[in-house]
């Protein structure tokens, strides 16, 4: 069995992603960041497989992003 990753060209740490949601949505979160000590189970980077043959997003993330906050 092969495994692929699914994703967009840009990739986004947790933080900017928060960010860009604030931004698109209007909303604050209220993340605490660092406020706990990571486990070591916890998946802290993300995994960068071997992108899917012949496929890329339809709608760029920052699009997608607004379209989800409009139906909320």
């Amino acid at each position: 069995m092969e495994s692929f990753a699914v994703r967009g060209e840009e990739l986004f740490t947790l933080r900017e992603f928060v960010s860009l949601f604030e931004v698109v949505s209007g909303y604050k979160i209220k993340a605490q960041w660092g406020a706990r000590i990571y486990r070591n189970r916890e998946m802290m980077e993300p995994w960068l497989g071997e992108l899917l043959p012949h496929w890329q997003p339809s709608i760029p993330l920052r699009e997608g992003l607004a379209r989800l906050n409009r139906h909320v």
